[in-house]
């Protein structure tokens, strides 16, 4: 990108682009992300941890490794890549421009600071008995007991999903072969929410997160995977009938459709006061 690289902070700053820009060295930006974690180093310049991930890599610098910072805390051994020499003397100057990150309230950044580096530190957890530990370091929450019965009994629809709905019970429409990723998924975002102050809290139709007189509704669901259909030979013979009838209709759907393995939490109420990226920190994609 030429002799500097811009890592655009979020939408909605009303700075201009040419404030908060901190311009460093390859060298000086290396030693930073290797002596603390990427999240913390991104919280400082006002990005997220995913540009400034893109902007190492696009100049070369080495990051650590997922689990490396579980590693230290444990008192293994890490690896530190060393930072490769370079001809280009292009990419040795770099220009970050935070956003509006910045200029959010010190605790509210300090609270998305530590949940993702919560989930930083849970890329190498201990060994594990339940499968969201094993996948998260923490131990799936017993509230979540009511939500895994019921999503154990349900029965597929015709496109492979099945739903759990309920007093006390997350509401699920995910394929039979997602139901542990999506406890794992639960899991992490009980612990994320802690952090905020909120908490799992039983309700007549669900199960919420609830702080002091405030409750989030959410469900957690899957994405279909959109394929065009392929009639089958009974549906082609339908149509040939169809037509010496004098009939054009479609005889079959244009398209099908599946479980993609793609999750998404799925918030069903907003409020004015705190939104759910304030509660939780705008993590990357769950899956």
């Amino acid at each position: 990108m030429g002799w500097h690289d811009q890592v655009q902070g979020k939408p909605g700053s009303s700075k201009s682009s040419s404030e908060n820009v901190h311009t460093v060295s390859r060298e000086e930006l290396y030693e930073q992300v290797w002596s603390q974690p990427m999240t913390k180093v991104a919280a400082e310049y006002g990005v997220t941890g995913t540009a400034l991930k893109k902007t190492c890599d696009r100049h070369k610098i080495p990051t650590p490794e997922r689990g490396y910072w579980a590693k230290l805390e444990h008192g293994k051994l890490a690896r530190k890549t060393p930072l490769p020499n370079l001809t280009d003397s292009g990419l040795d100057r770099i220009q970050i421009a935070g956003g509006a990150a910045q200029r959010l309230p010190e605790d509210v950044r300090k609270a998305r600071t530590d949940a993702r580096e919560r989930l930083e530190l849970l890329g190498a957890p201990e060994p594990a008995t339940s499968p969201a530990e094993a996948e998260t370091g923490l131990k799936e929450a017993s509230i979540l007991g009511a939500t895994r019965r019921s999503i154990a009994r349900a029965r597929p629809d015709n496109q492979g999903f099945a739903t759990a709905q309920g007093r006390g019970i997350v509401p699920l429409k995910i394929a039979p072969t997602s139901i542990d990723r999506a406890l794992r998924i639960l899991t992490r975002l009980f612990s994320l929410a802690e952090i905020g102050g909120y908490r799992p809290k039983i309700s007549e139709t669900s199960l919420v997160l609830a702080k002091e007189d405030v409750s989030i509704a959410f469900g957690l669901e899957e994405r279909p995977r959109k394929t065009l259909h392929q009639p089958t030979a009974a549906e082609l013979k339908r149509k040939d009938d169809n037509l010496r009838w004098g009939s054009s209709r479609p005889t079959w759907p244009k398209y099908d459709y599946s479980p993609s393995g793609r999750l998404a939490i799925v918030i069903h109420a907003n409020f004015l006061l705190r939104s759910p990226s304030e509660i939780f920190g705008r993590q990357d994609p769950v899956n």
